[in-house]
């Protein structure tokens, strides 16, 4: 079965490239990709009627909330002047890349977590739009995430001001703010980096060999953005994370630079994939967790497979049938 198809696509030269006696697929979600050499554009063929749901954007909202709250935690105890570490390591570029790898590794746990398998583990509201600009969300299923989110973040942020009281007071609850050089900069830089993560993101999700890999070179590629980006822009790359600390510390006059950069930056590399083959809406497809992100191959693969089979006398698929 063919998933995409399209009248300018070159029929000869991609039937002879996927269809040869050479042609070989050894990934259990690799037929859902067959037709990416062809470079036609995705047509809706997956879950049509599929809808995000309650369930989704409940987990969207732990998700981005347990990442400020396990973010922001890290940070304080970083930088906070009553933390033990500012003793223990001097350095501020070791506290620096510690708190990174902290705010990444919770994002990449979080992901491959189950509420990371339930609602794709965006958490963040610049990866949605990216996926929204892509076909892989409804204007209502994007606005519902986004929303999620930005809630999330509210909720995650007040319970690292309620476990750390003045402690998170001395870091400003963790908000990102410009660094000396200016808030055009800070903005270039926040446009650039998540722009570079998206752009990794997407490259990850397209091949079928390394797919189930995105979200780890994802958080490693964070950690790289964020540790040179930081003295820029404070590191966000994410509008969910730089409201949170904003909204209960008041910081509004920077705030449009968090919003702007991300969403500007994430929209560009969607729109560099556009003609790409894009599986799921998802950073991490589990198909033992139910699909609804629009047009999702992984789901379209099983149910052609499915109704390939060979059926036995009473209409039903053989069982242990190929």
């Amino acid at each position: 079965m063919r998933f995409c198809t399209s009248p300018a696509a070159p029929v000869s030269g991609a039937r002879s490239r996927l269809e040869g006696p050479s042609t070989r697929i050894d990934h259990p979600h690799r037929a859902a990709f067959r037709d990416s050499t062809t470079g036609a554009r995705q047509k809706s063929v997956g879950s049509g009627s599929a809808v995000i749901g309650r369930r989704e954007i409940i987990a969207e909202f732990l998700g981005t909330a347990l990442l400020l709250a396990c973010g922001l935690s890290a940070a304080i105890f970083n930088f906070s002047s009553g933390s033990p570490l500012l003793t223990l390591v001097p350095n501020d570029y070791i506290r620096r890349f510690l708190s990174v790898l902290l705010f990444s590794a919770s994002a990449t746990v979080i992901i491959y977590s189950p509420l990371g398998r339930i609602s794709g583990g965006h958490i963040n509201p610049a990866v949605t739009l990216a996926f929204f600009r892509l076909g892989k969300l409804t204007t209502k299923a994007a606005v519902a995430y986004i929303v999620a989110q930005f809630a999330g973040a509210v909720a995650g942020t007040a319970a690292v001001r309620f476990v750390w009281g003045a402690r998170a007071s001395n870091v400003r609850l963790g908000a990102t703010l410009p660094g000396h050089a200016g808030i055009w900069v800070a903005l270039g830089i926040e446009t650039l980096a998540t722009f570079l993560f998206m752009s990794l993101i997407l490259t990850f999700i397209i091949r079928p060999r390394i797919a189930h890999f995105t979200a780890a070179a994802g958080g490693l590629f964070g950690i790289f953005l964020a540790f040179f980006s930081f003295p820029y822009s404070g590191a966000s790359l994410n509008p969910a994370r730089s409201f949170g600390p904003a909204l209960l510390e008041e910081l509004w006059a920077t705030l449009w630079i968090y919003f702007v950069g991300p969403s500007i930056g994430a929209v560009a590399a969607a729109t560099l994939f556009r003609n790409r083959i894009i599986p799921c809406g998802k950073l991490f497809h589990d198909s033992s967790y139910t699909c609804n992100f629009e047009n999702c191959l992984y789901v379209a693969n099983v149910a052609s497979r499915e109704a390939s089979r060979p059926s036995g006398r009473d209409g039903r698929p053989r069982r242990g049938a190929q």
